[in-house]
């Protein structure tokens, strides 16, 4: 259930960040300063993504937890 939330908002994320892109570079010059943005912040999220479903220390700790 937890992966499944995951992946919507991924998939929004992107979804959202793409837009962003297209609506960027039809504004360049000024369009740059939100695409350096949004490369930073695309890069700490999948970072968290990543961290997030590989983490098995998380899992451990869920099945000792949760009954």
């Amino acid at each position: 259930m937890e992966r499944a939330a995951l992946v919507i908002i991924i998939f929004l994320a992107v979804l959202y960040a793409v837009a962003m892109v297209v609506f960027s570079i039809a504004m360049l010059p000024f369009g740059l300063l939100p695409l350096l943005f949004l490369t930073a912040v695309g890069l700490f999220f999948a970072k968290a993504a990543k961290d997030k479903l590989g983490n098995s220390e998380d899992e451990k700790y869920n099945d000792k937890v949760e009954p």
